[in-house]
């Protein structure tokens, strides 16, 4: 559930933030119309991890904004790839979707982050409007992972 709080003017700003995330994301792949073109992520995201602490949903996602991580993905601090991606039909959509999970690696390999969205054909997000993160690491080597 999203901050009820938030305006929809600020969640209108979350919601293309996220929709040039998946872009870039989407065009960084060596044929754009596929997200399977892009590169793999690491089998273990949290391997890199001193420590795992296990955040709600909401948690997640405010440390996500806070960090502004979207932000730095699309100033090009982190490399796209794919964890996962599937079709599926949602009750909300008259056609399928791609459910997808991308993760952001720094110049050493490392997933600094997984988000996972509902892709449409044409680029913009199902569901929310906004991606759902997963995973982030924050201070380097402190994993924070939904429950």
């Amino acid at each position: 559930m999203r901050d009820p709080i938030r305006s929809s003017e600020s969640l209108a700003e979350l919601s293309a933030l996220h929709h040039a995330l998946m872009n870039h994301c989407r065009n960084s792949a060596t044929d754009s119309s596929s997200w399977n073109n892009l590169s793999r992520c690491a089998r273990k995201s949290d391997a890199n991890a001193l420590s795992i602490v296990f955040l709600s949903p909401a948690e997640l996602r405010a440390k996500f904004d806070r960090l502004k991580l979207a932000e730095l993905a699309i100033t090009n601090e982190y490399t796209c790839c794919l964890k996962d991606a599937y079709q599926v039909q949602l009750a909300t959509e008259p056609s399928p979707v791609t459910a997808i999970v991308v993760g952001f690696k720094d110049d050493e390999e490392r997933t600094q982050f997984l988000v996972h969205a509902f892709v449409r054909q044409d680029g913009s997000i199902a569901g929310s409007g906004l991606c759902d993160p997963k995973l982030l690491y924050d201070d380097g080597w402190v994993c924070f992972k939904t429950k």
